[in-house]
């Protein structure tokens, strides 16, 4: 299941599921009924709000919401989910894989007026990359720049004012990543964050954030000028918020409501977040293919989806129907007999392994979804 999204008035449009998503379409298409207008302003009610202006420190929906509207990424998706082009006008990628070239649009600037330039995008996106392999785990992204193992070797200017990403294999899916929210391309200062989106960093206060939005850009006319975010102690008070006489239009909640609610609407759809566990394959019992196998052999699907519910959906392929580049996939095989006769055999030939490794991560769908090292799932 999606993220849920009660609001006190039927929809201007469409909304979807993905949370990311959601709060700009209702930004763009008006809250009909509500009062709020394009000189007006929204309050929404979120679990939590940013700690800190730096989006690579956030990993929540809410969170990152908050980045999408007062930033953007070299590249983001589209309404359908295809990568569309964000501060780079177009990009190109060498014969080997290795070297990506982006060439940045001539016209953008920073809330303040001032350019973004090749050396803004290579200090944003290059303070990322690092020798140093992050000793916490942290969203999935953050992997691919940071060890010795790092995908990302270097973000370096280019000629006539591109900025190219070096890698140290070729990586297909790279633009999927770059325009996750947490890589956009930000300035930050001290006790400022300076981004090129539809909307500025403004007013903070104990539980507040206030988000300004940007004269003279693309849908000024349909865009409030204040979305006000409210950190709610939890879904009981994010209800009473959205309750006649409440302070909120619009509330982003932990967990799926089990009913809307007299004078609520709940807009929910599948989104296109995939949790996953990763484990680690350079080390013990897992770097044999034979145990991987039996492994994903083991896993069981009669056991999973109970897990998982009513969070997720167990999700065969690697992205989620509907996403870009997405393909249909059978269901895993479940054998466990075979599994137990890789496992005898890879004993018999091999060098005796501890027995198991460690995981890098496990990443829950959502903050309260059970975590359960059953494999990927699509919520």
């Amino acid at each position: 299941m999606g993220g849920a999204i009660p609001r006190r008035s039927p929809p201007g449009r469409a909304v979807a599921g993905w949370l990311l998503v959601a709060l700009a379409l209702l930004v763009a298409g008006g809250l009909a009924g509500t009062g709020v207008t394009a000189t007006g302003e929204i309050r929404v009610g979120v679990p939590r709000l940013p700690s800190t202006p730096d989006p690579a420190a956030v990993v929540s929906g809410p969170e990152l919401m908050v980045f999408r509207l007062i930033g953007q990424g070299l590249v983001e998706f589209g309404d359908r989910g295809e990568i569309e082009p964000g501060l780079a006008a177009q990009w190109s990628v060498s014969r080997d894989g290795l070297t990506w070239t982006f060439r940045l649009r001539p016209d953008v600037q920073f809330h303040d007026g001032t350019p973004v330039t090749a050396d803004d995008v290579v200090a944003s996106l290059g303070r990322h990359v690092s020798v140093d392999e992050r000793e916490e785990p942290g969203a999935s992204w953050g992997r691919l720049f940071d060890g010795p193992a790092r995908l990302v070797r270097e973000v370096r200017a280019g000629e006539s004012g591109t900025v190219q990403l070096l890698l140290g294999q070729p990586f297909s899916p790279l633009l999927a990543v770059l325009a996750h929210p947490s890589l956009s391309i930000l300035r930050l200062g001290e006790g400022q964050v300076l981004g090129t989106g539809p909307y500025r960093w403004g007013e903070e206060r104990p539980g507040q954030l206030a988000l300004e939005a940007v004269r003279g850009g693309a849908g000024e006319a349909s865009r409030p000028e204040r979305i006000v975010l409210y950190e709610m102690a939890d879904d009981a008070a994010g209800f009473a918020g959205l309750a006649p006489g409440g302070a909120l239009h619009v509330y982003f909640p932990e967990s799926p409501p089990a009913s809307s609610g007299a004078g609520l609407q709940v807009l929910s759809a599948p989104s296109w977040r995939v949790g996953l566990l990763a484990l680690r394959t350079d080390r013990g019992a897992l770097r044999q293919k034979a145990v991987r196998q039996a492994v994903a052999l083991s896993l069981d699907p009669g056991l999973i989806q109970p897990a998982l519910a009513p969070w997720a959906i167990p999700l065969a392929a690697f992205l989620p129907p509907g996403a870009w580049a997405a393909r249909e996939a059978p269901p895993p095989a479940y054998d466990p007999t075979r599994a137990r006769r890789l496992r005898r055999s890879e004993q018999e030939g091999a060098p005796r392994w501890p027995r198991s490794s460690p995981a890098l991560a496990g990443l829950c769908p959502s903050p309260t979804a059970p975590a359960t090292p059953r494999g990927r799932w699509a919520a």
